[in-house]
């Protein structure tokens, strides 16, 4: 495991490292070295959560709560996620000439109980996946943004398999929250003495439009773009394979009788949880439909597919084993689809459904774990970062379920984003801070002739953005009280949740 770690540490370094788009010491630059450190200093106190959770209680205590011998084996495979995050995040800092935000000596976690721990994990991970997809349209470096958007599946992996613990929907709505520095560092506030201000200090990330010239197009003008076709193209492709996905959960559960999921040991609530997921997946359909044509374009069409279920137990496990697949090629799809956006808001859209797929995938493979005895073979969570596939590969991974995917398949495939970003030479240099600074990076224009893509369409804006004020900092109170830090950011997440689920 640790040979493991540190090669993937090396690998992703030398990944980014690779990307010569941004310019060292730019505003640009600096503004992603913020969201790095952003992103660390979360990483810092789940790491620090977990370490203190582990040494307090043991696998008796976990058994003599109710689970079965593998739960703290998993939240141990958690902790050590949370590690790895935390030292890939400090060495692509360092290898960005920033130094990392050092963790603080202790932090305000005052659990007591199993069950206190648990639901302050669930609070933790909730808010870090929200982070995440709330902070990827910050970052303008190409190469980070599926690194942050493999980050927040694996948290939202973990955030789906804590819930199923305590009793909450793995995957309450059909996106998750994409939320603010601001209301994040504001719910996490008191998980952080007084004497460490690592929270406090940190630098105000910017849309990485910002740090762009957007000015000199109007909205006419850009629809018109290439770039905004091409971001046509990405939703396209992310359609049809939400198609793939809403007829495989149609066919499956219109052919398999409940009755031998309860046979097989599917209880009532699981079996509700899987129509939840057939019912995400029609309404990741709908919604990107919707968004095509706001922007002018005729969404694809499903195809005619050729999956079949025998009507029996055996018809289960296949529907779980090719579930769990099309669920991780899916996630993985939209990390790969992530970097080739260039409106932002679509950017954050995509990654709020990259983490409810991974949700999806965690819990199945967590089911049909404790369905085949075999929990420790289908860890819901296998590695500390999901993978990023290119379309090209999986389309390849879809063609055998398609009838005559060669003349269904008919759209263009999206191409990289950097083609319509502007040129190195037009990003200022920021004279005034340094590629490690913790200053706030400028919210002035750089000289480009192109942006990551601004469109006004309402299908275009994010759920965070929305009228509803689900992500909004104007609808959520973050006053204290006389609530523990854990129940503050329980509670106040429950608000956000609650909003968002009223908001649909």
């Amino acid at each position: 495991e640790e040979m493991k770690t540190a090669f993937f540490l090396l690998a992703l370094v030398a990944f980014v490292a690779s990307e010569t788009y941004v310019i060292p010491g730019s505003q640009a630059y600096i503004n992603d070295n913020n969201v790095l450190q952003y992103a660390l200093t979360l990483e810092n106190l789940e790491n620090a959560f977990y370490t203190q959770a582990l040494a307090t209680f043991s696998s008796a205590n976990f058994t003599a709560a109710g689970f079965n011998s593998t739960v703290r084996d998993l939240v141990t495979i958690i902790g050590q996620h949370e590690s790895t995050h935390v030292q890939a995040l400090g060495l692509l800092l360092i290898s960005r000439g920033a130094t990392p935000v050092a963790p603080c000596s202790t932090y305000n976690f005052n659990f007591t109980t199993l069950g206190s721990f648990l639901a302050t994990a669930q609070a933790l991970e909730a808010a870090g996946v929200s982070a995440y997809d709330g902070a990827i349209a910050s970052l303008t470096q190409s190469d980070l943004i599926p690194v942050a958007a493999g980050v927040a599946a694996v948290e939202a992996r973990h955030s789906a398999f804590i819930n199923r613990l305590v009793g909450v929907n793995p995957f309450a709505n059909y996106t998750d929250l994409a939320i603010s520095q601001s209301i994040i560092t504001a719910l996490a506030a008191g998980f952080f003495p007084v004497n460490c201000t690592q929270v406090g200090s940190l630098a105000t990330i910017v849309p990485a439009d910002n740090l762009r010239n957007v000015s000199a197009y109007n909205q006419t003008v850009f629809n018109q773009t290439a770039a905004f076709l091409n971001d046509n193209n990405v939703i396209q492709y992310a359609l049809t394979l939400e198609h793939l996905e809403n007829a495989f959960y149609t066919t499956a559960l219109n052919s398999i009788a409940k009755q031998y999921f309860t046979v097989l040991g599917v209880s009532d609530i699981d079996y509700a949880y899987i129509q939840l997921i057939a019912a995400q997946e029609a309404a990741h359909v709908a919604y990107l439909s919707a968004a095509l044509v706001a922007r002018s374009a005729v969404p694809v069409s499903p195809c005619t597919y050729n999956f079949a279920f025998p009507n029996s137990t055996q018809g289960v496990a296949l529907f779980m084993q090719n579930a769990i697949s099309l669920e991780a090629v899916g996630t993985s799809a939209y990390i790969g689809a992530a970097n080739l956006l260039t409106s932002e808001s679509i950017l954050t859209v995509a990654a709020t459904i990259a983490t409810v797929e991974a949700r999806h995938t965690s819990y199945l493979r967590y089911l049909f774990g404790n369905l085949t005895n075999n929990a420790g073979g289908n860890v819901p969570f296998p590695d500390a970062v999901d993978a990023a596939f290119n379309a090209s590969f999986v389309l390849s991974q879809a063609a055998p379920f398609i009838v005559n995917p060669s003349t269904c398949v008919n759209f263009t495939l999206p191409v990289s984003a950097n083609l319509f970003r502007p040129n190195v030479t037009a990003i200022t240099s920021s004279s005034s801070t340094s590629a490690g600074s913790s200053t706030s990076a400028s919210s002035s224009t750089s000289g480009s002739a192109s942006s990551r893509g601004s469109s006004s369409s309402a299908a275009s804006s994010t759920r965070s953005s929305s009228a509803s004020g689900s992500g909004s900092s104007t609808r959520i109170s973050t006053t204290t009280s006389a609530r523990s830090p854990a129940d503050s950011l329980i509670v106040s997440m429950g608000v956000v949740l609650a909003a968002l689920a009223l908001a649909f």
